[in-house]
């Protein structure tokens, strides 16, 4: 019945041939022009680098919840047990055979560590349940992913549908040479994301793929739109001894209200968070860029998660121009870009401290770019 129902809707899209008439094929048929494929290798180093092992051990406390009796009566067991090993001084016994402290902290060094690497193993297996055989395929004019252990999840969705083509670089992914690349779509149900079952509001083209074939994918997506020769401005000059001020007096805050408890410590954590926050500024404008190109503006941000975002004109919804009174002190300006999937991957075309003259430009261009480009459902 899937593959029947899979037949009439993608009928006369160039994909009727894919389930034949009687289903025999099965709900999902093997066809198209594959573009990515998971290797278990790949599944394992995505689940590890993702560190999403407290996925499962949430899920596993939960079923737990499920388990323990509502009436509160093991818990009073527990208490009694308890106040029954402290009477009778097995509790005390068990206390003086403890180690020195040396041993102690060595222990609890090594006890965390075992946490750690049990977390990265159980975010491998999540990694296994939820994109086991990870393929995406280029059907007609369709995209289509398949993933899965348990539970086979298949989404298609059409090209002339994505709104926003996104990749993702985690600091450990750029040193491996790999990255994440997602779309978003006009609409749909539902939130992929990380614990939703796939919408066609926000699609995975690949959880980790080589870097050197994030542009392959987007000139198949988004076929015409270049960034190989695009120029990056960064951010208007000051915006680092902006940025500077503003994250040194948040950093401020906490040893200024700590200070009458931890006293002279207050002053060693004082020194640690502004240097980190003047650390923070530095890395935020060396990597937030902007560009606009022939057909689409992307805009990048992020230092030790990069992100970049790119919007076709045709998909822009609306393009606002946003002066703070800040900004409009440092005459600089917001340039941001929505689309109808906009903020569903965690990150959009939102350019912040661009010189006014520059931002009023952007927006006039983006605007008028927009307006005559037909938009296409």
């Amino acid at each position: 019945a899937v593959a029947e129902l899979r037949r009439h809707v993608f009928e006369g899209r160039g994909e009727a041939a894919a389930v034949a008439p009687d289903g025999s094929s099965g709900p999902v048929a093997e066809s198209g022009r594959e573009l990515v494929r998971m290797t278990p290798r790949d599944v394992a180093l995505f689940g590890f680098l993702s560190n999403r092992g407290m996925v499962l051990v949430a899920a596993a406390l939960g079923a737990l919840s499920q388990m323990i009796p509502e009436d509160g009566g093991w818990a009073e067991g527990l208490g009694e047990s308890v106040k029954g090993a402290v009477q009778d001084g097995s509790a005390e016994s068990w206390l003086s055979r403890l180690p020195g402290p040396v041993v102690s902290v060595a222990l609890a060094v090594l006890a965390l560590i075992a946490i750690l690497v049990f977390l990265r193993l159980l975010s491998v297996a999540w990694g296994f349940l939820k994109f086991h055989d990870f393929r995406l395929r280029e059907v007609g004019d369709d995209l289509r992913s398949e993933y899965g252990l348990f539970t086979r999840i298949t989404a298609t969705v059409p090209r002339r549908r994505v709104q926003l083509f996104h990749v993702r670089e985690g600091w450990m992914q750029r040193k491996l040479g790999v990255a994440s690349v997602q779309v978003e779509t006009a609409g749909g149900v539902g939130n992929e994301g990380d614990g939703g079952d796939q919408g066609v509001s926000h699609l995975w083209l690949a959880p980790l793929v080589a870097a050197d074939r994030v542009e392959v994918l987007r000139s198949v997506v988004l076929p015409g739109i270049d960034l190989g020769a695009a120029e990056w401005r960064p951010p208007a000059p000051g915006t680092r001894a902006r940025l500077t001020r503003r994250y040194v007096l948040v950093a401020l805050v906490f040893p200024a209200i700590a200070a009458p408890i931890l006293q002279a410590w207050s002053l060693a954590i004082a020194a640690v968070t502004v240097a980190l926050a003047v650390l923070a500024a530095r890395l935020y404008v060396r990597h937030a860029r902007w560009t606009e190109v022939d057909g689409a503006v992307a805009f990048r941000s992020g230092w030790w998660v990069r992100r970049t975002s790119l919007v076709p004109f045709a998909k822009m919804q609306t393009v606002t121009l946003v002066h703070s009174p800040f900004d409009r002190r440092r005459r600089t300006a917001r340039v941001r870009v929505d689309t109808a999937g906009a903020g569903r991957v965690g990150h959009r075309v939102d350019v912040p401290y661009v010189e006014v003259e520059v931002a009023r430009e952007l927006h006039a261009a983006l605007s008028q770019r927009a307006a005559e480009t037909a938009f296409r459902w």
